[in-house]
């Protein structure tokens, strides 16, 4: 008796279970299924549509928020305490719209299609750079 086999059951009968099985799972991991690495697709995008399809990130709006208080607080401090060469107001416009740039590039329909358009997703990517 060989082991691992049932009674009745040949070899050459496992052996061909064997290769039938391993052909149908590499033919399944052949086919490409449907990707959603970023969630949920939201559908083909429409004029009117598009512009509601705003996200709330938990992790990067507070987190942009955070940033612009902190600059914020850090930009008075050193005017206050440098009252001849002041923070100058364009570092601050600067670094408030990049935050707007950033919010814009991983909260707005960009984001939303950026895993179904490959533009949308390089414009992403043209925006975070």
């Amino acid at each position: 008796m060989t082991v691992g086999l049932r009674p009745g059951r040949s070899a050459a009968s496992l052996a061909t279970s064997f290769i039938v099985s391993s052909v149908v799972l590499l033919a399944a991991l052949a086919v490409p299924g449907p990707a959603a690495a970023h969630g949920e697709a939201p559908g083909a995008p429409t004029w009117p549509g598009i512009l509601l399809q705003w996200r709330f990130e938990p992790l990067i709006v507070p987190g942009l928020g955070l940033a612009l208080a902190a600059w914020l607080v850090l930009a008075r401090r050193v005017a206050r305490r440098h009252p001849l060469r002041p923070h100058p107001r364009w570092r601050s416009a600067g670094f408030v719209g990049a935050l707007a740039v950033i919010v814009v590039a991983l909260t707005s329909p960009i984001e939303a299609y950026e895993g179904q358009l490959f533009s949308v997703h390089m414009l992403q990517h043209m925006l975070l750079q």
